[in-house]
């Protein structure tokens, strides 16, 4: 699933915002989503997937194994880049997702590209960029290291670039707020004695 939370101006004004609090000049920055967790009855089945919250706001969608990088010598505008894994082709045939068509009718379909750059660039850029400092918030990356007390100063500045909400995400809080509600008022209709 990669859907869209926020739309395009949402991300770039924040991106702008928190590329100014970093105040980064040439290291590299990657915020990996992480990797779905398998259930432990050793199947295929994955436990439903949630981006890191790091990545999630720099790139308002839930990717697994996709990465925002931002390159601080290309600017606060344009040196944010998404990378995503490509999808195989088993991946299409394999792992259908089902989509609501209309009122109630449900559709399915197959796994599709998510948007942004081959996650094979990154490992290219990172290999012909080798030298410079990386600092890496959000999951881990395999095979790539970063500078960790970098990451923690960088984790702190992020945090308190994120602290003033947007109108995007006061929107999420009030629907997230009218929904606990909702099923609050649900539960009291069923609750009796002895339930």
């Amino acid at each position: 699933m990669n859907f869209a939370a926020f739309d395009s101006d949402t991300l770039q004004s924040r991106r702008a915002r928190v590329a100014r609090e970093l105040a980064l000049t040439d290291e590299v920055l990657l915020v990996g989503a992480g990797e779905p967790v398998p259930l432990p009855e050793n199947t295929d089945q994955h436990y439903p997937f949630r981006a890191h919250s790091e990545y999630f706001y720099l790139a308002g969608s839930e990717c697994p194994g996709g990465v925002v990088a931002f390159d601080a010598k290309k600017g606060p505008a344009k040196g944010w880049t998404s990378f995503v894994p490509d999808v195989t082709e088993a991946e299409r045939v394999w792992e259908l997702a089902v989509k609501a068509k209309g009122g109630r009718e449900r559709v399915w379909e197959a796994r599709e590209q998510p948007a942004g750059e081959s996650f094979a660039r990154l490992e290219r850029g990172l290999t012909a960029r080798r030298g410079l400092t990386i600092i890496i918030l959000g999951a881990l990356l395999r095979g790539v290291r970063g500078d960790e007390a970098r990451a923690v100063s960088t984790r702190e500045k992020l945090a308190a670039a994120r602290r003033p909400k947007d109108a995007a995400e006061v929107a999420l809080l009030r629907r997230a707020a009218e929904a606990t509600a909702a099923g609050f008022a649900a539960l009291r209709a069923q609750m009796r004695p002895g339930i």
